[in-house]
């Protein structure tokens, strides 16, 4: 008898019943997210901004930057260091007139007792660049020893327009790259935190009174972050790295942005049957191992030039400076 079109199959179902279980007993695990376990992470919205409104911040911040800027600097007029200020112009003064190998070291051009360089190689090559523009619109300003102290309006001008443009240039962009990545679910709207970050008093009386460039070293490292929010790990690390050749500062960052890699790094796997949490150890040190790679070739790039165009003795001399256990470090 032929079979019918709809008789039970009973080995087709029996077959059926044993895959079934070997699949239930075999079942592969689900990737997972650190942090969020047997939970799926939820799709996140970046927040929209209105230009205007952003614009009118950024317009804002730079009009208290410039007013700022009009008083008073750190040491003006006291003989014979003259504060911050003049620490930063003679930084541009040394690393345009000497080589590199006397930038950290003690010479008869050199003095490291009157503001000595002591930030890593980024700030130096900063200065660098900032000591040949100077040199170019007035060789006064850059003169090796004759200008010390100097304090002419225009110099200063010079120097406010430098600490005006890195920050716009690094500091603004990391800012807004960071915004970027805020949620709409947050309690504090993101257009409050642009008006707090962008016009932080403290970072704009520093930098633009006092006289520094901290807005470098903050605006790689807000980039970095932008970075490690959207889990590009490498690219994150190549900013860290810069952010702390700038300022040694950032160390003070250092050790959650090396928590944070090795958590997004770590490939876990939860498996649902016996609902144990597997790490793909394969997959995780694949993962650090090209965040390492490209921190290592980050910082070749920034200390190379330390090697190749001064001596054996130039980039010790800068780490001696940089970390001054020596000197004390509260000098």
């Amino acid at each position: 008898m032929a079979d019918h079109p709809f008789r039970i199959n009973e080995e087709y179902i029996l077959d059926n019943t044993k895959a079934l279980r070997f699949h239930e007993h075999h079942e592969q695990p689900r990737q997972v997210q650190p942090g969020h376990m047997d939970k799926q992470r939820p799709v996140q919205r970046r927040t929209s901004f209105p230009t205007i409104e952003l614009s009118v911040i950024v317009l804002l911040g730079i009009v208290l930057q410039i007013i700022v800027g009009l008083g008073s600097y750190s040491g003006r007029g006291r003989s014979p260091m003259h504060g911050d200020y003049e620490a930063q112009r003679h930084w541009m003064e040394i690393t345009h007139h000497l080589p590199i190998k006397e930038w950290y070291r003690n010479s008869s051009n050199n003095n490291l007792q009157y503001w000595g360089l002591d930030y890593p190689p980024l700030t130096a090559y900063h200065s660098k660049i900032m000591g040949w523009l100077a040199h170019h619109i007035n060789p006064s300003w850059m003169a090796l020893e004759d200008s010390h102290g100097i304090e002419t309006e225009s110099h200063k001008l010079f120097m406010r327009m430098t600490a005006i443009i890195s920050h716009l240039i690094i500091y603004t962009p990391g800012v807004l790259l960071w915004l970027s990545t805020r949620q709409t679910a947050i309690t504090v709207h993101p257009m409050n935190e642009a008006v707090v970050i962008i016009l932080f008093p403290g970072l704009i009386s520093v930098d633009h009174g006092h006289f520094q460039y901290n807005s470098v070293s903050l605006g790689f490292f807000l980039i970095s972050v932008y970075f490690l929010v959207l889990r590009r790990t490498i690219i994150a690390s190549v900013f860290f790295v810069l952010a702390l050749n700038y300022k040694q500062m950032e160390l003070y960052h250092s050790l959650p942005i090396f928590v944070y890699i090795l958590a997004v790094s770590l490939k876990l796997y939860y498996h649902e049957t016996d609902k144990t949490i597997i790490v793909d150890f394969l997959i995780s040190a694949a993962s650090l191992w090209k965040v390492a790679f490209t921190t290592v070739c980050t910082f070749l790039v920034m200390w190379t030039p330390l090697a190749f165009y001064g001596d054996e003795n130039s980039a010790f001399d800068a780490i001696k400076r940089i970390f001054p256990f020596e000197r004390g470090l509260f000098e």
